[in-house]
């Protein structure tokens, strides 16, 4: 004579309290999962800039020769197609000097793409002012708009908007000479660069100093 073997299953009423158990703990820790990763695309967006200076700096020293970090600035480009990376792109370039002042691109370093880091980090302002006001920044509604401050660094003309094609737009550049120091117009001896996420007051300050060309976080 066979046994009958009984197979223990859930209940409707077991089955509706786990899922609502797993959507209360979603919605108290979804939030703070959030934050926290935008809080690590800030850092991430930051960390990024601060090495690809530190790596221009280098190449300038170590080829003797003007090399530009170059960050989008896109005011020749009509339509605008390279505001986006204000979340996180830049381009390596060497920098020519006319007889009468202007900075021109005068060749890629590398074949390095625009790349736009995503859309938890943005840089939204370049100033002299270690602890400027961002409280009025919005990252998602201006991120097509150029970050403040922006003409507190040289104008490179003539760089290509990308590895295939001729259109060629203008940026800005952080450009490091032979030396190791910056150019930077005016007479400040630090720049500080912004990197926000979209709660403003989750954000990042890079300190570079003109004279060294040293490159730090600051608090």
């Amino acid at each position: 004579m066979k046994k009958t073997r009984y197979i223990q299953r859930f209940t409707l009423i077991e089955m509706l309290v786990v899922v609502g158990i797993a959507g209360l703990l979603f919605a108290l820790l979804g939030p703070a999962f959030t934050r926290m990763t935008q809080s690590n695309a800030v850092e991430q967006h930051a960390s990024g800039l601060k090495l690809g200076m530190e790596r221009a700096r280098a190449l300038a020293v170590s080829n003797r020769k003007n090399v530009a970090l170059l960050l989008p600035y896109g005011e020749s480009d009509p339509k605008k197609t390279v505001y986006k990376f204000q979340r996180g792109g830049f381009k390596y370039g060497y920098i020519s000097i006319a007889s009468n002042g202007s900075y021109s691109f005068d060749g890629v370093v590398d074949d390095a793409e625009w790349k736009n880091r995503g859309n938890n980090a943005f840089l939204t302002a370049v100033d002299n002012v270690k602890d400027k006001n961002l409280s009025a920044e919005k990252p998602l509604d201006n991120f097509e708009k150029e970050p403040t401050g922006f003409s507190k660094l040289y104008a490179v003309s003539n760089v290509p908007a990308s590895n295939e094609g001729t259109e060629k737009i203008s940026c800005r550049g952080i450009i490091f000479t032979p030396y190791g120091n910056v150019l930077i117009p005016g007479d400040d001896n630090e720049i500080y660069f912004y990197i926000t996420g979209i709660d403003v007051d989750d954000h990042v300050k890079v300190r570079l100093n003109k004279l060294s060309g040293k490159v730090e976080y600051v608090e």
